[in-house]
């Protein structure tokens, strides 16, 4: 159990955390 409720923070992390990393950093491509 522990390794799934682990590997779901994890993931639900990445989820939450990357769009705001990304709206914060300047896109190149723009």
């Amino acid at each position: 159990m522990d390794r799934y409720l682990r590997a779901i923070s994890a993931s639900l992390l990445l989820v939450v955390a990357g769009p705001r990393v990304d709206d914060n950093k300047p896109r190149p491509s723009q």
